[in-house]
């Protein structure tokens, strides 16, 4: 999944953050925008940091993009917002360094911070067994699948079994396509009409299909559906069905599989949001408190992407 709890609207707010922000351009055309606010010192996660990020003063952390209410930029097309930069800036603090995020496409995440041109990837990416292969999680999220259908028409979709014979988009590549398939296997078993799969490019172009009536639904992560059907034509556009009834999955931070100290560094630093209450916080601002985790957990994904 690209990335991949609630079903209630999101209350995002617009709020400036807190340091000032300085826009450059780095290789490949990403963005990097940098933290100017010094961070935080002094905490127990900070002793655990690795020396060469002390010394740095400083992590880049890549995202892709928009993706709200996970990450995008405010107004000015420049600060970055959203639950993961909330969270990110909350544990560079407690860690006494600070950001540079840089823009980064989707399938160049991994591969950047393989290479070293990012330290961490914060870009609502799901805790896989095969992903967990490639990086290191450190786990901060709960998330399921929902689905997003036309104005009024979802009264009558109250499990998955409800989508029999109708069709359904996803974005191609995404979990989204594999729970699709699965539920299709379970529809044949019972002797059911199968879902009609439709893969689209992007969830916009899924989205696009469901308001033109091409598709009945479109299945995305629940964070970006429940913006979706909030924002859309001022929420007069789609519904949204199925909230956590199609997968759920934790979301992570990516770290390099060789750097077992700074994992280490990043959930100590996350477990003291948590135990401070500055996590929570963050998630309500989103309406995403149900995804809450209790205990920051390095690896805690048991399940595979495909």
């Amino acid at each position: 999944m690209k990335r991949q709890r609630t079903s209630s609207l999101w209350i995002v707010g617009v709020l400036a953050l807190a340091a000032v922000l300085i826009l450059s351009l780095v290789g490949c055309g990403d963005t990097t925008t940098t933290t100017a606010a010094p961070a935080e010192t002094g905490s127990a996660a900070a002793d655990l940091l690795p020396a060469a990020y002390k010394e740095a003063g400083s992590i880049k952390v890549g995202s892709d993009m928009p993706f709200p209410p996970m990450e995008y930029f405010l107004e000015d097309g420049v600060t970055p917002t959203g639950v993961d930069v909330d969270i990110v800036e909350g544990i560079a603090t407690n860690l006494g360094i600070t950001v540079e995020w840089v823009n980064t496409a989707w399938d160049g995440l991994i591969p950047a911070l393989k290479s070293k041109r990012i330290d961490m990837i914060a870009s609502s990416m799901g805790d896989f067994t095969d992903r967990q292969e490639q990086v290191t999680f450190v786990d901060y999220l709960f998330v399921g699948e929902a689905a997003l259908v036309k104005k009024g028409e979802g009264g009558a979709i109250l499990t998955e079994a409800d989508l029999s014979g109708k069709s359904v988009g996803a974005s191609k590549g995404t979990i989204a396509v594999t729970i699709l398939e699965d539920l299709n296997e379970t529809l044949a078993a019972e002797g059911k009409d199968l879902v009609d799969i439709n893969q689209f490019p992007g969830d916009q172009d899924g989205l696009l299909a469901v308001q033109s009536g091409r598709v009945f639904a479109h299945v995305l992560d629940l964070p970006a559906a429940a913006y979706e059907a909030s924002t859309v034509k001022d929420g007069e556009a789609l519904d949204l069905v199925l909230p956590n009834l199609l997968g759920s999955i934790p979301y992570g931070y990516a770290l390099r599989k060789d750097e077992a100290d700074f994992a280490e560094a990043v959930s100590a630093a996350l477990q003291q949001m948590i135990d401070d209450g500055s996590y929570v916080e963050i998630l309500e601002k989103y309406g995403l408190a149900g995804g809450a985790i209790e205990k920051a957990t390095i690896n805690g994904g048991t399940t595979s992407a495909g």
